[in-house]
């Protein structure tokens, strides 16, 4: 499981430093757990094309047998999702 996030974009002072605080947390999470990939553009909705193109990217060169993207407002039922990939006999196929 990894998670893909771009960097901040607003200048306000008061955002900035809440940023800072988070990204100190998330690179903390990044170090113990290794699921955190930050991309090199701006995180905008116009960036999203480009940060899931950089995600994917990022998931190929891994080990991974599946990827998939969400976002912070979607909930995914991991259990349907791997029921489902479980029961069309996806494990152990190439990746393509």
């Amino acid at each position: 499981l990894a998670f893909a996030r771009g960097a901040p974009v607003d200048s306000d002072a008061a955002w900035i430093t809440r940023v800072e605080a988070a990204d100190s947390q998330l690179a903390e999470e990044a170090a113990t757990h290794r699921d955190l990939v930050v991309v090199p553009l701006l995180d905008t909705y116009r960036a999203v094309p480009e940060k899931v193109l950089q995600f994917y990217l990022w998931a190929a060169g891994t080990r991974a047998k599946f990827a998939l993207k969400t976002d912070d407002d979607c909930f995914v039922d991991m259990g349907r999702v791997v029921g489902g990939l479980a029961a069309r006999k996806l494990y152990g196929r190439p990746k393509v």
